[in-house]
């Protein structure tokens, strides 16, 4: 989603950006995603609200010692702003050993109590493979989404786009499980050819205008209502489990009275 990887994604996809123009329906759930790139002036998220969108993606971290400086801010405006908020962390897989548990602890750090309040879920975005092999990225990816489930609660998103999932992943059908948001810049939505039975976001465009941003912004839209829309945010709502019931005072056994004298 950064400025370099929808570079790539342009050639990846340069057979169908012609079909942008037929993406969904103005009456879809949608909204953006954004990075500090989009900071090019200050972004009203009233009138990102006002144009439109119901939901927004912010980028919160990349690797394990970038954090967007935006992020903070974009989070508690767009949310002032009554819409739906989400993060995503953009990975850089590595060989070094710890790489994808670091990198899930950092964005954890980063979101804190956001995780726990009404909030998409967390998202791996993935689109570099740093060099690794199938098979190990498999088990990078592994790692990093198993890392935030255990440390938050919450089941992960996979953002990807099918060239990537194909020829970096072998197509691997092993992250079915967890929610699917695709690119790709076509007039349908992706599931990565049968990999997923299911999308629940598609980022159908990178060169949308959106009014309260300026420049150029990914768009996406929910595969869904809004009711769903929420209710996949409310999965994030932190409900402190109730105390356990006092345990039972145990009721005294008598003593037995002592035995009669032997008066043998």
């Amino acid at each position: 989603m950064s400025s370099t990887s929808r570079f790539r994604r342009t050639f990846a996809s340069a057979a169908v950006i012609v079909a942008v123009a037929a993406a969904p329906a103005l009456a879809a759930i949608s909204g953006p995603d954004v990075s500090s790139w989009n900071h090019a002036g200050v972004i009203s998220w009233t009138a990102v609200r006002n144009a439109g969108a119901s939901f927004v993606f912010i980028k919160a971290t990349e690797g394990t010692g970038y954090t967007n400086p935006h992020f903070a801010n974009d989070w508690r405006a767009s949310g002032n702003a009554h819409l739906v908020r989400g993060a995503y962390h953009f990975a850089r897989p590595s060989g070094r050993a710890g790489s994808a548990a670091a990198q899930a602890r950092h964005l954890v750090r980063v979101m804190g109590g956001r995780l726990h309040r009404q909030s998409l879920p967390p998202v791996l975005d993935l689109e570099v493979s740093g060099g690794l092999s199938p098979r190990r990225l498999i088990a990078w990816t592994h790692t990093w989404l198993s890392t935030v489930k255990r440390l938050s609660g919450r089941t992960p998103m996979i953002y990807s786009y099918p060239a990537f999932w194909w020829r970096q992943m072998a197509h691997t059908t092993a992250f079915r499980s967890y929610p699917l948001w695709g690119a790709c810049y076509c007039s349908q939505p992706t599931r990565f050819g049968g990999v997923w039975s299911h999308w629940t976001f598609w980022q159908y465009s990178a060169w949308s205008r959106v009014r309260g941003i300026r420049g150029q912004v990914d768009m996406n839209r929910f595969n869904g209502t809004r009711s769903q829309l929420l209710a996949l945010a409310n999965h994030g709502l932190h409900v402190t489990p109730p105390p356990p019931p006092p345990s039972p005072t145990p009721t005294p056994t008598p003593t037995p009275p002592p035995p009669p004298p032997n008066d043998d």
